[in-house]
């Protein structure tokens, strides 16, 4: 009795599966079509794996403000369906006159359809995507290569960015047709589809291409906080576009391309941007200051936000500055000044700058931290003090024109250390051929002075007061130019006597005094001889 009791139910489960697939349908959609922004019609076909009848369908209205696109169908419900075969419904819209096609936004209609046996299916039906072009490529005579590189950022891919990141975009537009193509201009910008709205909007200037040639361009910029106005929306669409002129032909011709991209903002993360020294290049012993913009560029406001700065070589051993609180896409200012050490090496030094929160921990997400470095060169006056030397002059001997002049030199080294010094003159050739020092280089402890001695070699032609400098130089950093005046007479004038000069002026003499004797002796011997 009981065998019999379970094969009765095991029929009855079997009979029950059997009817529900004899009343069980499913409707689907084939040739399924993109409607026509400049159109008005369209066809879907419909069809059943049961026969059944087609009770309702209906089609969603596509709202922008105050404007409508609204849809009927033929033939009208109820429509028989054979199993298997299609059934065509034709689709008829309108459009108003004031809607606008929104580049790179979807806009759709949803086509519910059910039946007496089948549940409700539904099918998306879109218009073609707005093109960046109002115009037609003419005979594809441009093409455009896009190549998007995300040089400096937090982003993973290029593909992927942050707020701030440094985007590097390289174009090639090449011209495939057979005539030249003049005032080609670049268009490219960032597209939020969901906002309908250009995050940016940028042309470059126009440039000519003959055929078969290409021109190269790139493009290099940053996503401002300022600029965004959701910061939920994360999908982006980076476009480029060149229109252009075919000379043979006058007509207008245009190509564009478009390449979706991701924009991150996280609930909480601050960085730096805009990182400067001033001065850029800073001598040893001086003062330098370091800036920068501290973003948020994070969802979420952020308190206690500080700055780590570090550089050991330079005495910066995890300097910290306070940066205080932060709105959220806001920005505050960083200013440290910092001296760099006399004896620093003479190179450019990479300083590491890290973003901390209020818990001092770094700032980080998915793919990095808030850690940044710049470099800041130091050259001049290394390992030298300056304003460490003092230097006496006096005339030692000489001062006419055509002789040596001898000055005497006494430096004196006022710092706090040993230090070798250099002696060079300077500032003389007008008045005097050579300037030659008995000991152009020592060295001197602190507190210790030394007397050099300089002779010039005057020119025979010079007079009146005369200057020349006496430089120190220390590591070949020049630490004083001292100026030191002298006197130059005049000697005797030769000028106008052919052939005397102010070097062998005592040779004609010699020669004139033997004349002279020689005339004496003969005077003496006439007189003689008379007597």
């Amino acid at each position: 009795m009981k065998n019999k009791s379970l094969n009765l139910f095991a029929v009855s489960i079997l009979s029950l599966i059997f009817l529900i697939s004899l009343v069980s349908a499913t409707i689907t959609f084939s040739s399924v079509p993109t409607l026509s922004q400049t159109g008005n019609s369209a066809t879907i076909n419909i069809k059943s794996d049961k026969n059944e009848t087609l009770t309702a369908l209906s089609f969603s209205d596509i709202i922008q403000g105050s404007n409508t696109i609204t849809f009927t169908y033929s033939p009208l419900v109820p429509i028989t369906l054979v199993s298997g075969t299609p059934q065509t419904i034709n689709i008829n819209y309108t459009i108003p006159p004031g809607f606008n096609f929104d580049f790179a936004k979807d806009y759709s209609t949803i086509l519910n359809a059910s039946g007496n046996i089948s549940s409700a299916a539904t099918q998306k039906i879109s218009f073609a995507e707005s093109s960046l072009c109002e115009f037609n490529n003419v005979g594809n005579d441009l093409s455009l290569d896009v190549e998007i590189n995300n040089v400096d950022g937090f982003g993973e891919n290029d593909d992927e960015w942050y707020l701030l990141d440094k985007i590097e975009v390289d174009i090639t537009v090449e011209n495939n047709g057979d005539s030249d193509i003049n005032n080609i201009e670049i268009s490219w910008g960032l597209y939020d589809p969901d906002n309908s709205e250009w995050i940016i909007e940028e042309s470059e200037k126009d440039f000519d291409l003959k055929n078969g040639k290409d021109e190269k361009v790139k493009l290099s910029f940053q996503i401002n906080p300022d600029d965004i106005n959701d910061e939920n929306q994360e999908n982006y669409i980076f476009f480029v576009k060149a229109t252009a002129e075919v000379e043979d032909s006058g007509l207008d011709t245009c190509v564009s391309d478009d390449q979706p991209t991701t924009l991150f903002i996280d609930d909480d993360f601050v960085v730096l941007n805009n990182i400067k020294f001033n001065p850029e290049t800073v001598q040893c012993g001086s003062e330098v200051e370091v800036t920068a913009d501290v973003w948020n560029i994070g969802a979420d406001d952020q308190n206690e936000v500080s700055v780590i700065i570090y550089n050991p070589s330079l005495g910066l051993n995890n300097q910290k500055i306070e940066i205080g609180d932060i709105d959220m896409l806001d920005k505050e200012k960083l200013s440290f000044k910092f001296n760099i050490p006399e004896d620093a090496a003479e190179k450019s030094h990479t300083i590491e700058l890290r973003v901390l929160d209020d818990n001092d921990d770094v700032y980080e997400n998915d793919n990095d931290q808030a850690v940044f470095t710049s470099s800041l060169k130091v050259e001049g006056s290394c390992g030298v003090e300056q304003n460490s030397v003092l230097i006496a002059a006096s005339l030692e001997s000489g001062g006419k024109a055509g002789e040596n002049l001898v000055v005497k030199a006494t430096l004196t080294n006022t710092g706090t250390k040993l230090q070798t010094f250099s002696i060079k003159a300077f500032g003389y050739s007008d008045w005097a051929s050579s300037a030659d020092i008995n000991e152009p280089s020592f060295a001197l402890g602190a507190g210790e002075s030394k007397s050099i001695l300089i002779t010039l070699n005057v020119k025979s032609d010079a007079s009146g007061d005369k200057t020349f400098n006496i430089e120190a130089l220390s590591k070949e950093q020049l630490l004083l130019s001292q100026p030191v005046s002298v006197s130059v007479t005049k000697g005797f004038n030769f000028k106008g006597i052919p052939g005397i000069t102010a070097d062998n002026w005592y040779l004609w003499a010699i020669g004139a005094l033997n004349i002279i004797l020689v005339i004496i002796i003969i005077v003496v011997a006439v007189r003689v001889a008379r007597k």
